[in-house]
């Protein structure tokens, strides 16, 4: 089986198993990312990239948490959201950023995110990479980055 063939055939999977559209409208209200941890993760990026507004691809967006407190924190952020349902909601809950043009809402997928190489100066996936085949995501988050730029796994963890 081919790269093209299990990246394929993993989305069927995911978008069968991980279906979240019943679930979608109660992401808004789970506990949010500690605000700590970006704090000092868009400092990071900041520094690194040495511009004040860097250009963030945030794969697996769902309904904008971790795109919102990126958007706060000055990022130009592309929100990667395959979920018809969850992107919706994620759309609605920006719709200030989307109209100053600080965020944009993309349908696909992880792993085959239709953006342009070389673009991002991060990539993040908050609470999403567990959903994607790890390899193929990695893959096209290197893909995305311009040089120097770096990638972040953050999970919120519930009832601690």
């Amino acid at each position: 089986m081919n790269t093209s063939t299990q990246d394929s055939t993993q989305q069927k999977i995911v978008e069968k198993v991980w279906d979240y559209t019943k679930h979608a409208k109660f992401y808004e209200y789970r506990p949010n990312y500690a605000p700590a941890s970006i704090d000092m993760l868009t400092f990071l990026v900041k520094q690194s990239s040495n511009t004040a507004t860097p250009k963030v691809a945030d794969i697996g967006a769902g309904t904008g948490n971790l795109s919102i407190m990126l958007l706060e924190r000055g990022c130009n952020v592309v929100a990667v959201e395959p979920n018809d349902a969850m992107r919706a909601i994620g759309i609605d809950r920006t719709k200030e950023w989307v109209q100053k043009e600080q965020i944009e809402w993309v349908r696909a997928s992880g792993v085959d995110s239709t953006l342009a190489s070389g673009e991002f100066d991060w990539v993040t996936f908050g609470s999403s990479f567990n959903v994607m085949d790890r390899h193929s995501a990695l893959i096209e988050a290197h893909r995305l980055l311009r040089g120097g730029g770096g990638y972040s796994l953050v999970c919120g963890i519930i009832g601690i």
